[in-house]
């Protein structure tokens, strides 16, 4: 295979740009998720992550994975402190590419002292160093890439410590659904939907919500438009949108005419749910707020949560294009 959108040449990575290294997460999710980890995953039955920023993406889309169809949840955490109920019987992976924020550090060393099974996923740094040092178990995630490129090779690593520590068989999903996504992806690629997105963003301030499911995906999309574009975006999850905050947008008053509210949705296993978001897009729209809509099949967030992360990264680059956001 040629260098580009699809490379798993590792050695290479440096030389493919970064909207490619992007869109490989399906190719890149199914490397790495049949790689050798190099090391023994406990079979505990407990894991938990924390990553912050974009190394957030991947550990999110499982953790929305285990709370649908596994009977143990598996918490994505991004934040410096550590839950009471981490001992150690717990395997926690620490995410980070360049392995130097300060806040992933500073858990490292709180969690030394739980007693837990540590195990660092990175490409270098500080993190990495301290691994080293310890003896702690890690994972090098390909050079050339950055936290942003590298959430399909990460999205794979964890797969694979999960269902080895005997949570739920989040590995074998995922090898059945990326032929799935590399379908979407490609069918994408060359269609108008990314840049017809953007054409309704472009000048405005996008606030993009969803059910937990596409956690992942809305904020990736924010963080991918506040980087692309320097420009404002922000995010909020369903249901709790209908709450407090749907009363601010929905009367007709003028106040953030450049609001744009994208909505993240598609079939979440609940009637009910399914009716709010439906109805809350309703009301929005009778009042003169201008909603885009994301329309997403299947109902695994390795699936859908990953496709719609690889689409807002589209949509990002066509806003970049277009001249951003607000």
């Amino acid at each position: 295979m040629a260098l580009g959108i699809g490379s798993c040449d590792f050695d290479r990575m440096s030389d493919i740009n970064i909207r490619e290294q992007i869109l490989s997460l399906p190719e890149h999710a199914s490397y790495s998720v049949d790689s050798d980890l190099g090391f023994s995953v406990p079979e505990t039955g407990k894991v938990c992550f924390f990553s912050f920023g974009f190394n957030t993406t991947a550990p999110d889309i499982v953790s929305a994975h285990a709370d649908l169809f596994s009977s143990r949840q598996v918490p994505s955490y991004s934040d410096s402190r550590v839950p009471g109920w981490v001992d150690g019987d717990t395997v926690v992976v620490l995410i980070s590419y360049d392995g130097s924020e300060e806040d992933i550090l500073s858990v490292y060393s709180a969690l030394e002292e739980r007693g837990c099974h540590r195990v660092c996923v990175t490409s270098s740094g500080p993190l990495h160093d301290v691994a080293v040092r310890d003896s702690v178990p890690f994972v090098d995630i390909p050079s050339g890439m950055s936290a942003r490129s590298s959430t399909g090779y990460v999205l794979g690593i964890l797969c694979s410590i999960v269902q080895r520590a005997g949570v739920c068989n989040v590995a074998d999903r995922l090898r059945d659904e990326v032929p799935s996504m590399i379908s979407y992806r490609d069918s994408m690629i060359d269609s108008p939907y990314p840049r017809e997105l953007a054409s309704g963003i472009s000048g405005n301030v996008p606030a993009v919500y969803g059910t937990t499911d596409f956690r992942a995906a809305f904020r990736r999309w924010k963080m991918a438009i506040n980087e692309d574009t320097a420009g404002r975006a922000f995010y909020g999850e369903l249901p709790e949108f209908d709450h407090n905050e749907l009363v601010g947008w929905f009367d007709r008053n003028p106040h953030a005419p450049e609001l744009r509210v994208v909505v993240l949705k598609g079939r979440t296993g609940s009637d009910l749910l399914d009716f709010i978001v439906d109805n809350m897009v309703d009301i929005l729209r009778c009042e003169g707020r201008p909603v885009l809509t994301v329309e997403m099949d299947g109902d695994d967030p390795l699936f859908k949560a990953s496709c719609t992360v690889i689409l807002g990264e589209m949509v990002s680059s066509a806003l970049r294009m277009r001249g951003g956001v607000l």
